[in-house]
């Protein structure tokens, strides 16, 4: 998640969908935000809920700040609403006090488009594990050692790239 820390200030939503380590599973689990929009009205399952508040929850720069419930707590705020009153009784003896659960979420997000780094519009650096914005010329340098005995042992390697400006939209 650190990986997308410089990105912050371009995701004025605070959430980026790439931080969270569930959008790795997007594709291969149909955990897709966009069958959810506004303009497509879609049921979803109270699993596939809490799967997608466990996504953006993730997914958010400072989740705490936001008010957000822990997903892991979820479970039991759900059920103290549901049984209003009687957590101390056992699970066997409650009684719902609600016959629906009606949960809704509207929420705007940010992704990193999948082509952004070979375009050059994001850069990756290795060594602190970080992406930015290609926001305008980028200096590299490096070493190169070569085998012992070679003459120079070693060459500096220093390189200027002039990426394409990225966008922000």
């Amino acid at each position: 998640m650190q990986r997308y820390a410089l990105l912050e200030p371009y995701a004025s939503e605070r959430l980026l969908m790439d931080r969270s380590p569930l959008s790795l599973l997007r594709s291969n689990n149909g955990l897709n935000p966009d069958l959810f929009t506004p303009q497509v009205q879609r049921p979803a399952g109270l699993t596939d809920w809490e799967e997608y508040y466990r996504l953006f929850y993730y997914a958010h720069y400072q989740p705490s700040l936001a008010a957000w419930l822990r997903p892991e707590a979820l479970e039991d705020y759900a059920d103290s609403m549901r049984y209003q009153g009687q957590m101390h009784v056992p699970v066997v003896q409650r009684v719902p006090n609600m016959d629906l659960q009606l949960r809704i979420m509207n929420l705007t997000y940010r992704e990193v488009a999948d082509s952004a780094v070979e375009k050059g519009y994001l850069r990756y650096d290795s060594l602190t594990d970080r992406l930015s914005l290609a926001l305008g010329p980028w200096r590299m340098r490096d070493t190169l050692w070569f085998p012992l005995g070679s003459q120079p042992p070693y060459a500096v390697l220093d390189t200027v790239a002039l990426m394409d400006s990225a966008q922000v939209s």
